[in-house]
């Protein structure tokens, strides 16, 4: 079977997003239907946490080597070796409700997806190279197109399970993974991309100063903050006699928040250098934390304003790892560090500050103190940086 050659920009563009977008369909319907079913099972925010916790042990396990296997040239093969891996560890979750076995197979899938992402990223910034896009626009339209991905796979699942059965969610994602593997198979850049994807960024690009602690910081408070609320969220919600449709809307509004926030921060270069808007974007954090804690009424409104939070902080994140090109491929690869670091330490967290306050509402107001908290810290970490390494 011949590869498919597209040497349109544009169509290359749409091909290579649509890669994020349909993985993490795969995620969002296997982090959603995976903590959702333990809930209805009766299971409490131990058990339910546990998943997020074990994903965050395969990312990061994946991580600690993975800036030293991915390489551009070989990136696509390094995609299809995950997408094969999790295609065979979603049918093997659809046919089981152990939770030890669930628990053991879930660490594969962000081993695989980690491999896939990392090797995706590094094929993505020599892509783009070719067709001139501001960094602002490559990094706002990935954030869009994996966000809106993690948006639908929520949505999908409730709907599978109301309609059919968890099963079903599974299969679903299998379904997808088989398109991503068929996808990758058969695209591949025209030569002069491939050729023109190692040369270096312009060097406007090269002399930027990099934020990339304060941006690895509001990573780690931020998306542990979400995964706090989400292995709280199947329990308080089952708790609470939502249907599933309720728990999915819930997850969609945040992710699809996201997803567009994305897109607005696509021509907002100066804003990625502001202090003060670590401080601003926190707000949204801490409102949506709050509003989880008002209760019954303000769970889609909560989950929106954490979008508009989470939009910010991932963009930012990805902005100062990826705007010096040299140290590129292994920025990106603590970047996805840190989010294994969140996804392991958020139910631990969780599971500590629910124990000492015996509620969640007062649990999701120590969740806004945390978020305070990380804020301070980005502020000060960009101050240092930012004195060090003036901007020309």
């Amino acid at each position: 079977m011949e590869l498919l050659y597209f040497n349109n920009a544009k169509m290359n563009t749409w091909i290579i997003y649509f890669f994020p977008f349909a993985f993490d369909i795969i995620i969002g319907i296997s982090l959603f239907a995976s903590r959702h079913a333990l809930a209805e099972q009766g299971m409490g925010t131990r058990t339910v946490g546990s998943i997020v916790a074990i994903y965050g042990i395969g990312y990061i396990a994946a991580n600690l080597f993975m800036g030293k296997i991915i390489r551009p040239a070989y990136a696509r093969g390094q995609m299809l070796v995950g997408v094969a891996a999790v295609i065979i560890i979603l049918i093997v979750l659809a046919n089981t409700k152990q939770v030890r076995l669930i628990q053991i197979f879930f660490c594969g899938i962000p081993l695989a997806g980690s491999l896939f992402f990392n090797a995706f990223q590094s094929f993505m910034l020599g892509v783009d190279n070719t067709i001139a896009k501001p960094l602002t626009r490559t990094i706002a339209h990935y954030t869009f197109a994996w966000s809106l991905g993690f948006a639908i796979g929520p949505f999908l699942s409730s709907f599978l399970k109301s309609a059919i059965s968890w099963p079903a969610s599974y299969y679903a994602a299998a379904i997808t993974a088989a398109s991503i593997g068929l996808v990758a198979l058969l695209f591949k850049p025209s030569i002069r991309q491939i050729r023109e994807s190692v040369k270096p960024s312009p060097p406007v690009m090269q002399k930027k100063a990099s934020l990339s602690v304060s941006g690895w910081i509001g990573v780690l408070i931020g998306w542990t903050g979400w995964n706090m609320l989400v292995t709280y969220w199947p329990v308080h919600a089952q708790l609470l006699g939502f249907k599933i449709g309720i728990k999915g809307l819930v997850e969609f509004s945040f992710a699809i928040t996201q997803a567009l926030t994305g897109l607005f921060l696509a021509r907002m270069t100066p804003a990625y250098y502001m202090r003060k808007n670590f401080a601003i974007i926190t707000i949204f954090g801490i409102g949506g934390a709050l509003l989880f804690s008002a209760g019954i009424g303000f769970f889609v409104v909560g989950a929106v304003l954490f979008g508009i939070y989470s939009g910010n902080f991932l963009c930012n994140m990805m902005f100062h790892a990826s705007v010096d090109p040299e140290k590129a491929v292994k920025r990106i690869a603590i970047n996805e560090l840190c989010i294994g670091i969140s996804f392991l330490c958020a139910p631990v967290l969780a599971t500590l500050i629910k124990m000492a306050t015996g509620n969640f509402a007062a649990s999701y107001v120590c969740l806004a103190v945390f978020l305070l908290l990380g804020a301070a810290a980005q502020f000060i970490a960009a101050r240092r940086t930012l004195a060090a390494l003036p901007l020309s």
